[in-house]
């Protein structure tokens, strides 16, 4: 066909593409999931716009491809950790917070229903977003001190820790606070659980500081220092 021929600086994309449809829809119909195929019709007009005919609507690979990939994307939610003072009345991100999904944790205290609650959303598909810095820092600012019970959790957990930075953003204009603004969001390479506590944080400050314009101060592991002895 001619446009496979047109097409065959991508055609190994797509192979890849189908196969990971297949993987997917077969994981889906693993879980019991049920998939109502209504036949579609489209309406078959004539030279003038009027509707001469009903016509079957085929079903391509394309569409199923897209449709599973959709399903995918609904499924990947995530709850977020966030200090409890946020959740208090007035404080001007409660509505933000409470909108994100995220549930209120008490850095002095932590509760017993704290460790349920990320229990509970580790036993499922669903990804945890926790703020390692502890709170908001500017620009240029140094990164090193981080409160470390991200990595209690990735261990206990048995999961990798994805970094996630934001740059290049200027804050909030003064008379319309919330009105759009540019914004870079970059996902660093996950970092292994199995790694110590030392690298996992000098790994995180290092990928956040390069995406996010911050400064790396956290202590260069032993490990690192042997490899570069080498």
């Amino acid at each position: 066909m001619q446009m496979i021929e047109d097409n065959q600086d991508i055609l190994p994309l797509l192979h890849n593409l189908e196969a990971v449809y297949k993987v997917l829809n077969k994981r889906r119909q693993m879980r019991g999931s049920i998939d109502f195929d209504i036949p579609e019709v489209k309406v078959k007009l004539n030279a003038k716009g009027q509707a001469v005919g009903l016509v079957k609507r085929e079903h391509g690979l394309g569409e199923s491809i897209i449709e599973e990939c959709m399903l995918v994307a609904n499924e990947t939610v995530a709850e977020y950790m966030a200090k409890k003072e946020l959740f208090q009345k007035g404080d001007k991100f409660e509505w933000l917070v409470k909108r994100l999904g995220a549930f209120a944790v008490d850095r002095t205290k932590p509760e017993i229903a704290t460790f349920k609650t990320v229990k509970d959303i580790l036993s499922t598909s669903w990804s945890l977003g926790v703020f390692p810095q502890g709170g908001i820092r500017p620009y240029g600012s140094e990164l090193g001190d981080l409160k470390k019970g991200f990595i209690v959790i990735a261990k206990n957990a048995k999961a990798d820790i994805v970094p996630v930075a934001i740059g290049g953003f200027d804050g909030y204009p003064k008379l319309k606070p919330f009105t759009r603004r540019n914004v870079h969001l970059h996902v660093g390479k996950p970092i292994s659980y199995k790694l110590s506590e030392e690298e996992i944080i000098y790994e995180w400050c290092r990928q956040i500081s390069e995406h996010a314009d911050y400064v790396n101060t956290a202590p260069l592991p032993a490990s690192y220092k042997e490899e570069q002895a080498i």
